[in-house]
């Protein structure tokens, strides 16, 4: 199956996330994990996370990643979020004024 939509890069973010609803709509195999506590940079809490969904990702450049997402709920247009441990693995480079991935 290939889906097309765009993700947020999120260097506040821990991991990589996805919103339960887009996963739901397109069939998207979810794994079910120890409970993981989701913790806000305010010091709230979200929903406890308990599953994951592993994608193969073709980035803008080409570049095709298998990735781990955790499911939950997220509160922006995008249905993805690349979070610090993508950005710190795979150091790509970003035209911020541009909102495009350049390479990997």
């Amino acid at each position: 199956m290939s889906l097309k939509t765009t993700g947020l890069v999120d260097s506040g973010s821990s991991h990589c996330f996805i919103d339960p609803t887009y996963a739901c709509d397109h069939n998207i195999p979810l794994i079910s994990i120890p409970r993981v506590t989701l913790c806000f940079l305010n010091g709230s809490f979200g929903e406890d996370i308990v599953q994951v969904a592993t994608l193969l990702i073709r980035f803008s450049t080409n570049n095709v990643i298998d990735l781990l997402f955790y499911i939950t709920p997220l509160d922006s247009d995008s249905v993805f979020i690349f979070g610090h441990n993508w950005l710190h693995r795979y150091n790509p480079l970003i035209d911020w004024t541009a909102g495009q991935l350049l390479f990997f």
